[in-house]
C-alpha cells in the first residue's frame, strides 16, 4: 500500500497544479492496484495447484 501511494503521489507530479493531476494520480492506483490483483490470483492459483 505505501509503494502504491508513493507511485501515484510520484505520478502526479507530472501534472502538478494542472487539471490531470487527479487523474494520473487515480490511473497510478488503479494499475497498481491491478498488477496486485494479478499477483494475488496468481499466487492463489499455484496454492489450489499444489
Amino acid at each position: 500500500m505505501k509503494n502504491r501511494d508513493a507511485a501515484a503521489v510520484e505520478a502526479a507530479k507530472n501534472s502538478a497544479g494542472g487539471s490531470h493531476e487527479s487523474v494520473e494520480y487515480t490511473a497510478s492506483l488503479a494499475q497498481s492496484t491491478r498488477t496486485r490483483a494479478y499477483e494475488l490470483v496468481n499466487l492463489y492459483a499455484s496454492v489450489l495447484a499444489e
